[in-house]
């Protein structure tokens, strides 16, 4: 096979658009020029490894206003939990491929929590794929319940009176002594006593 016919099937079969019904010589399908695409120059036939980067640093970017809005944690939040939740993130033993930055396995974490996106959207709004994203959230999640009893505390029983009296200095809440971040939303009754 010519040299430079040669070159434009390894383009073409990258690209996934030479036809299976080309005939050239010694190779009537798709099955028989991919083995000679391999011959010669492998290394040009191969396509770069896809990279997950990060399009920008978020600590940078944002705003701390805005950093809290994404993901409903400061920044320096999220600095003292990347300092926890790093030594304990799965990282590649084969060496193959660059792994995803634990700051952003964090960040990817908090906004799924923050905003309850489909994964498959942030996926693409991040740049990586849709499994990394729900790896990321699995790992993410499991390394959080292990830090659970040090940032849950629940009151003691002696301190519950002068916790509602605050709650209710504060905010004019009568019996309330805790409070839990969450998004509101409002279901109207379809009707009926018992709907």
């Amino acid at each position: 096979m010519p040299r430079g016919l040669l070159s434009w099937c390894k383009l073409l079969a990258c690209l996934h658009f030479l036809p299976t019904s080309l005939h050239l010589p010694g190779a009537s399908t798709m099955a028989g020029i991919l083995p000679l695409l391999h011959l010669q120059h492998a290394d040009e036939a191969r396509l770069p490894r896809r990279l997950v980067k990060d399009h920008q640093n978020p600590f940078a970017a944002y705003s701390e206003e805005e950093f809290i809005r994404r993901y409903r944690l400061s920044k320096e939040c999220i600095h003292t939990l990347l300092g926890q939740v790093e030594p304990d993130l799965p990282r590649a033993k084969d060496g193959r491929g660059c792994s995803i930055p634990a700051y952003l396995q964090l960040l990817t974490a908090m906004m799924y929590f923050a905003t309850g996106s489909f994964q498959i959207c942030m996926a693409d709004c991040l740049g990586m794929s849709a499994a990394s994203v729900c790896k990321i959230v699995r790992s993410i999640s499991t390394i959080l319940c292990t830090l659970a009893r040090t940032y849950i505390k629940f009151p003691e029983p002696t301190d519950i009176p002068d916790l509602a009296s605050n709650f209710f200095n504060i905010a004019g809440i009568p019996g309330c002594i805790g409070c839990i971040d969450g998004s509101y939303i409002n279901i109207i009754s379809p009707g009926g006593d018992h709907a």
